[in-house]
């Protein structure tokens, strides 16, 4: 009888050990800092839009303003800095960038290949230049969810773990077939 009683406290040590070492796991992982993208604006109904984008990668595409043809750019998160990496536009016009390396690019578009780090992009869209955010499997029509003229702030951002649980993604769209380089 006494050796069982030592065996049952022995193993309820064990557990209670066990769980917490688990508990203290948990609360590691919940609370370590990791950065993701975060887009702001205000949504059409005047309320905050806030979510987060799930990848590391996406492009702003949109219509230039006088030439009205596609123009998009691709980005990367590094760290704490978006790194603007390639530019395809499908025609020159004001505001082109002039300095880059010619790259392959889609028909009908000329490519830039780029390295320039941002800390965020403000970016104003509007329903003439139908800007969008989008990645090989996401597509975010943003100029349909905010007002004319609005400013969209993308910046990456670093909160514990377990803010980011509780936010919601930018990435819930059921449109994933949008093509990237439509006409």
């Amino acid at each position: 009888m006494i050796n069982n009683r030592k065996t049952t406290g022995y193993r309820k040590q064990i557990l209670g050990s066990l769980l917490f070492l688990l508990l203290g796991i948990i609360l590691f992982i919940a609370l370590t800092p990791t950065t993701h993208i975060l887009i702001q604006s205000t949504q059409n109904n005047g309320k905050p839009l806030t979510c987060v984008w799930n990848e590391d990668e996406f492009s702003l595409k949109w219509r230039h303003s006088v030439e009205k043809q596609y123009w998009q750019e691709d980005y990367q998160r590094q760290r704490q800095h978006l790194l603007l990496t390639h530019s395809y536009m499908q025609t020159f016009g004001a505001g082109t960038p002039s300095a880059g390396q010619p790259i392959n690019s889609p028909d009908g578009y000329v490519g830039l290949a780029s390295h320039l780090a941002f800390d965020e992009l403000n970016w104003v869209v509007s329903s003439v230049m139908q800007g969008v955010i989008l990645s090989n499997n996401h597509y975010l029509p943003i100029y349909q969810l905010v007002p004319e003229h609005t400013v969209v702030h993308i910046s990456p951002i670093t909160h514990p773990y377990i803010k980011w649980l509780f936010m919601e993604s930018c990435n819930n769209d059921d449109n994933t077939n949008e093509s990237r380089f439509n006409q």
